[in-house]
């Protein structure tokens, strides 16, 4: 590199090895940017003839690079790898736009614009654009409809999910026990596989692998009775081997916790026989056709790996829009720092991501999409806008493990959920509801809308909570606090001994 002179140095005497000469010459360009051949060739001395073979060898070893590297001067140059990638990161970090990092406590805001939670959509049209960002990402099956997507489309309702699965080629599949995670067929080569087929296969259930199967029909093929194909089938679906063309099957299966539905004796001889068994087939998963998961296991061709390990990169940058090693610790094997952050640095050298310094207090790397760049400069122009989420939502920045936030932020765990206006984190509700911690004044104009995770709880079409118990507020008894008043506003409420009863208020 410039200003560097390498050390004085003997060639090789003639009729030493070619090994010998390469080691030599490697070391020599290790102090140079590009350099064309023949001013190597005038610099020791060398001619080209015994030059070239030299610089063949190094290029097939991946430590030169050759070709036209330098704008504006014709002819091909060679170039150390390592030095040609530190005149790239210059390059780049001389072009790239003023940028102040921000603040840590602005990143929970950026995740959530990110994700469409700020200034979420009240329509279905919002839904869409939210799964395409949560794409290969595991998370607990009911979580999905009861915080995760109402999160990011006001008034979720089931319908819209049945609709977009019905229309795209968005599948559900299981990946580990009682988790799911929403794939396009186009990408499921990019999932590792999941867990060893349990015993025994659940593909012996489908005669035709390509077919797809209504419930019945895989009972009268393999002999079996509804208890022991409904276990083998989510059996199938944690070991992503199997799913359905229906979300309501799963949906199901949360609802009997995926089990299969237990037929009762009647309590006298001929009488409820018809009720209990339309409630046995209630239970079971009837809804859509069962089908094996498509095998896409990889052949092991190397540079299909490669572009497979980009792409999943791509992903988590779409998702996140910043990527930092500490952000990655809850995504699925194949999508962690360490299976992507050779990707992330071969895409820098492309000039598809950009790696710096944006967000203050994160140790390591980070790396952003260009395009993002000016979004993250706005970002502070939303400081006033309230936004809510589970602790647990994959926009969370719960438990990441960062030190400007440890005592800042709840733990990342299920039943716990935030409101944030802007940067300011000014509600935590502990255990589904029944405790909150609030910062916010009792007479602050924004605090119904800061509620608005509370009135979620209860009012939630998929799995609400029914009689929410409030016990505490800022470690008072509820009964006693002075936001009772302001509660009244947004529920209808019932006191009594133990804690005030929150119920939706009816239109």
């Amino acid at each position: 590199m410039e200003g560097a002179r390498p050390p004085q140095a003997r060639l090789p005497e003639p009729g030493q090895t070619e090994a010998a000469l390469e080691n030599f010459l490697g070391q020599w360009l290790s102090f140079y940017g590009p350099l064309n051949p023949r001013a190597v060739s005038d610099a020791l001395g060398m001619g080209l003839e015994q030059l070239e073979p030299a610089l063949e060898g190094l290029s097939e070893a991946k430590s030169l690079i050759t070709g036209e590297l330098v704008a504006g001067v014709g002819g091909t140059q060679v170039c150390d790898a390592q030095n040609f990638e530190i005149c790239l990161r210059l390059a780049r970090a001389q072009a790239r736009p003023a940028f102040e990092p921000l603040a840590l406590r602005w990143l929970p805001v950026w995740l959530a614009q990110r994700q469409g939670l700020l200034g979420a959509g009240e329509a279905e049209d919002a839904l869409a654009p939210a799964l395409e960002r949560l794409v290969c990402l595991s998370a607990t099956a009911g979580a999905w409809e009861e915080d995760i997507l109402p999160a990011r489309a006001k008034g979720y309702r089931r319908v819209w999910l049945d609709r977009i699965l019905a229309e795209n080629d968005l599948l559900w599949l299981g990946h580990g026990k009682q988790k799911v995670l929403f794939c396009f067929g186009d990408d499921l080569d990019l999932l590792p596989g999941g867990e060893d087929p349990p015993e025994p296969d659940p593909a012996s259930l489908f005669p035709d692998p390509q077919a797809r199967y209504d419930l019945t029909t895989l009972m009268e093929n393999s002999g079996l009775g509804p208890a022991r194909i409904v276990r083998r089938l989510w059996q199938g679906v944690w070991a992503g081997r199997v799913s359905n063309t229906s979300f309501a099957a799963l949906r199901q299966g949360i609802e009997n916790r995926f089990q299969p539905p237990k037929l009762e004796a009647a309590p006298f001889p001929r009488r409820g026989a018809r009720p209990r068994l339309r409630r046995f087939k209630a239970g079971l998963p009837l809804a859509g056709d069962w089908h094996l998961v498509p095998n896409t296991a990889p052949a092991g061709d190397p540079l299909e790996e490669d572009e497979r390990a980009r792409e999943r990169a791509r992903i988590l940058l779409e998702r996140y829009g910043v990527v930092f090693r500490e952000l990655l610790k809850k995504e699925a094997p194949g999508f962690n720092w360490r299976e992507v952050f050779r990707s992330l640095r071969l895409m820098e050298l492309s000039g598809e991501v950009m790696a710096g310094y944006f967000f203050e207090g994160v140790p390591g790397p980070q790396f952003v999409l260009p395009q993002i760049l000016p979004q993250l400069n706005r970002i502070k122009r939303d400081g006033g806008a309230i936004f809510w989420l589970a602790a647990s939502d994959p926009a969370s920045a719960c438990g990441l493990g960062l030190e400007g936030l440890r005592g800042i932020l709840p733990r990342r765990a299920a039943g716990t959920h935030l409101a944030f206006r802007g940067a300011e984190l000014v509600l935590v509700s502990y255990r589904s509801g029944k405790e909150l911690r609030i910062s916010a004044p009792p007479d602050d104009p924004d605090l119904s809308a800061i509620l608005a995770p509370v009135r979620h709880l209860v009012s939630r079409r998929v799995n609400p909570v029914r009689g929410l118990r409030l016990e505490i507020i800022n470690g008072r008894p509820a009964a006693q606090s002075p936001y009772l008043e302001a509660l009244k506003a947004s529920f209808s409420i019932t006191l009594d001994h133990k804690g005030i009863m929150l119920y939706p208020l009816q239109p």
